[in-house]
This record gives structure tokens, C-alpha cells and sequence, in this order.
């Protein structure tokens, strides 16, 4: 690459600077693209095309985190010839809420694309997968994720494609109550392993807009619950598989005692409460189940105690104070609390 460009003529070397694909190329070396900066007749601010297309895309500095990966050293080059970030004179929905979707530099906020009339629905991969669905999809524990997708239901992003069972425990469930994407968010330096106030304020304020705009606080879910910290284990704690209400996958399995996500638990029980869910609603867990198919979601806790007995049928309520009857919990004494609350009579 470099003895090819260094034997060209200036004019085609400026005529190649723009070119999308040359441009990602030599992006990947730092001393090539500092020498093509620094050639006569090559403008850093110059748009780039894609030459099957002739698409132009806008500048290099517009493209750095997709192009370079914000390298500080590129960076340092562009800022010291007095790079802009150009925008391109036309982007489509897709690309507009890729872009915020990645992160990318200069990216819209979900507000801000609404304000100009961008469909956030628009699907960005497949049919019916907009950006919110992609987000938590996708899901790897970060936190930047979490607020984006609240943003995104704040900003008018329809959950239509969440309102299914297999869609709820696969995309919301599996994403914002498996801790397997926390600790990975934090292996590869998202931050921290914690639950803190701002992340439990986002997990809540999706399933808050999802229960606002029609999911059902009922909805039945079926998955299997693996042992994260057996993870990797010849013999490994076998899966419990869980069917039944949303309320008792919350209340008794996702946000059990000594999950790290035990500061959801009572949160999330009385909003599920308090948008119909039945707190004698029947659930069945099978512990040891070898699993086939589904939902996987891998939690950490009282693993043990996760795989007590569960009487067939019983609810959530049902086996909170049998349990409490064994070995009381602060946390569990509120929510059987709650739950009784919303009891109707005679039950």
C-alpha cells in the first residue's frame, strides 16, 4: 500500500485521499496516514465518497470512531492540520440511527432525530428490529445501552415487537436481568460490576414503558436459569427451567436472594403489581432440567436456595412465605408484603 502511493502523482494521490475505501485502509496505519495528511493538495476536511457509489459520506474526523477507533494518535494528526467533523450532506433514517445506535461521533440523540422527523421505528436490521429492539439484542452490559433504549421509549420508539412471551424473555428479560451481561460490560472496562442508582432508574423506566404502552404485566415466560458462577465447570450446577408469570420470575428466580440484582426485586414486583400482574398467578420451576432450546439466562445468587422445591403450581406468593417461614429475609418479607397488598379476597 504505501510504495503504491508513494508512487503516485499528486493529483491522483488527492483524488484518492477521498476515496472511502483507500481512506479505511490506510487508517489502520498511523505513519501511512500521517504522511498522506501531511501531502499538498490533500484536504482533511474534504468529504469522502464511496466510488461504486459516488455516495459522498462526509469527512474523515466524522467517521473517527468507526473508521480508527478515536485513536488518539490519528486524532492528534487531524487536530494539528485543523480537521472539522463534516457531516454528509444527505444520511438516511438507517444510517442516522446507526450511527446513534454505535455511538459514532457527532451521533443524534433519539429527541433530537424525532425533532427532525426521523421514524425511530425504521427498521435497522430485518424486519421489525428498529434500533430500541437492537439495542437489547445486542445487549453486552453496557450501561450507555440501557439509558439509550429508555431514551428511545421516551423519545416515542414503539415496543410493538416486545409484545410477545418469546420476545419479552429473550430481549428484556435475558438482557436487563441476566448478570452474565453485567460482569462482561465490566471485564472489558464499561465500569464496575454494580447495580447503581442510575442503571436500577433506567431497568426500571423501560419496563415502566413497556407496561405503560401495553405489555402485558401477565405475560408468561418460559427459561432456563444457569449457574454463572459454575460457569465453565465439568460438573456444573444443572439449570433450573422456570414457567410461568413475569411477576414470579422477578420475585423468586432473576432477583432472589444473593443475586446482585436484589435491589430490583421490590421495585419491580410492586410495578408489575401495580399494572395488573396476579400475584396468585401459577408458576412451575423444574430444578436439574437438562434444558432444550430457549431463553438461556445465566444469574448469579443463593443457588441452593434457588433450587429448593417448588410445589407444583404454586405462585409466587406461595413460595415467598414458605420460604420465609424457613429463613426469613428483610427483602422478601416486603415483597410477600406487597403481593398481599393486591391479594383479592379470599385467596
Amino acid at each position: 500500500m504505501l510504495v503504491a502511493l508513494l508512487a503516485l502523482p499528486g493529483a491522483d494521490l488527492v483524488a484518492l485521499s477521498r476515496s472511502v475505501a483507500v481512506v479505511q485502509a490506510v487508517c489502520a496505519h498511523p505513519k501511512l496516514l500521517k504522511w498522506l495528511l501531511a501531502q499538498e493538495g490533500v484536504d482533511v476536511n474534504a468529504r469522502l465518497y464511496e466510488e461504486e457509489s459516488a455516495q459522498e459520506v462526509g469527512s474523515l474526523l466524522f467517521h473517527s470512531v468507526e473508521f480508527f477507533q478515536d485513536s488518539a494518535e490519528v486524532l492528534a494528526v487531524l487536530e494539528a492540520r485543523g480537521a472539522c467533523s463534516v457531516p454528509p450532506l444527505q444520511m438516511s433514517d438507517v444510517a442516522r440511527l446507526d450511527r446513534m445506535r454505535c455511538g459514532y461521533r457527532d451521533a443524534e440523540t433519539p429527541a433530537q432525530l424525532a425533532a427532525a422527523g426521523v421514524d425511530l421505528d425504521t427498521s435497522v436490521w430485518r424486519d421489525d428490529y428498529p434500533a430500541v429492539r437492537m439495542l437489547l439484542r445486542n445487549f453486552q452490559g453496557a450501561a450507555r445501552d440501557v439509558r439509550l433504549a429508555l431514551e428511545l421509549l421516551d423519545a416515542g420508539a414503539g415496543i410493538a415487537g416486545w409484545l410477545t412471551p418469546e420476545a419479552v424473555q429473550e430481549e428484556v428479560l435475558g438482557a436487563l436481568l441476566g448478570w452474565h451481561w453485567y460482569e462482561q460490560g465490566a471485564a472489558e472496562g464499561e465500569e464496575p460490576i454494580a447495580l447503581d442508582g442510575q442503571r436500577v432508574d433506567a431497568v426500571l423506566g423501560i419496563f415502566r414503558r413497556l407496561l405503560e404502552r401495553g405489555l402485558n404485566a401477565n405475560t408468561p415466560v418460559v427459561f432456563s436459569a444457569d449457574n454463572l458462577a459454575a460457569r465453565g465447570e465439568a460438573f456444573a450446577t444443572p439449570r433450573v427451567r422456570y414457567e410461568g408469570s413475569l411477576l414470579g420470575a422477578v420475585a423468586c428466580m432473576l432477583c432472589a436472594r444473593g443475586s446482585e440484582l436484589r435491589g430490583l426485586c421490590l421495585p419491580l414486583v410492586e410495578l408489575l403489581l401495580g399494572h395488573g400482574a396476579d400475584p396468585h398467578a401459577p408458576c412451575r420451576r423444574v430444578a436439574g432440567h437438562p434444558g432444550s432450546g430457549g431463553t438461556r439466562i445465566w444469574v448469579r445468587g443463593a443457588w441452593l436456595e434457588t433450587n429448593l422445591p417448588w410445589p407444583e403450581g404454586a405462585s409466587a406468593l406461595d413460595y415467598l412465605l414458605q420460604r420465609q417461614a424457613r429463613a426469613p429475609d428483610s427483602t422478601d418479607a416486603a415483597v410477600v408484603a406487597a403481593l398481599q397488598a393486591r391479594s383479592r379476597p379470599g385467596r
